[in-house]
């Protein structure tokens, strides 16, 4: 019996097993055939003993489709298609928000932010309280982030000018 066995893996698997550690075989066939694989292998409710055994059980699926048909496989690419294809998109509509569509929202939000800004310091009666609030909070100003007001605020004037003018 271990020969047969040891056949039937090289046959299907290409490769033999330890025998002391039976495992079902992994190989694409008809669903019949898989309880007569399994009992070969010692998996089952009772193991076969002999030949013989195994010859009756070939014997009553031998009507039945030797291969695994396209029609079978057809069926287990669908099935497959059908639990997978849920996850699938799942994955690419996270990936998309995170990739495209969250930058796209925080890159507007920012853009919108100077506009306002820019509005803000096109009127001209706002420029000299930005230029009181520089002098009453340095500290504020002079912080990494009123850096960056510095920096702006030039760019920010002439636009205003340019828009007045």
């Amino acid at each position: 019996m271990l020969f047969l066995k040891q056949a039937a893996q090289l046959m299907l698997e290409g490769k033999i097993t330890n025998p002391k550690k039976p495992r079902s075989i992994r190989a694409s066939m008809p669903w019949y055939d898989r309880p007569i694989l399994d009992r070969l292998v010692g998996l089952g409710k009772t193991p076969y003993t002999t030949p013989a055994e195994i010859a009756t059980d070939l014997h009553a699926t031998a009507n039945r489709p030797t291969e695994v048909t396209s029609m079978m496989r057809l069926g287990q690419i669908l099935f497959t298609g059908v639990l997978l294809s849920p996850i699938i998109l799942a994955i690419l509509v996270f990936s998309r928000y995170y990739l495209e569509i969250k930058p796209t929202l925080q890159l507007t939000h920012q853009v919108r932010r100077a506009d306002r800004m820019a509005e803000w310091f096109a009127d001209k009666k706002n420029i000299p309280l930005f230029k009181q609030f520089c002098l009453e909070n340095p500290t504020k100003v002079f912080s990494s982030v009123g850096l960056r007001w510095l920096i702006w605020l030039p760019i920010l004037c002439r636009t205003a000018e340019a828009q007045n003018t």
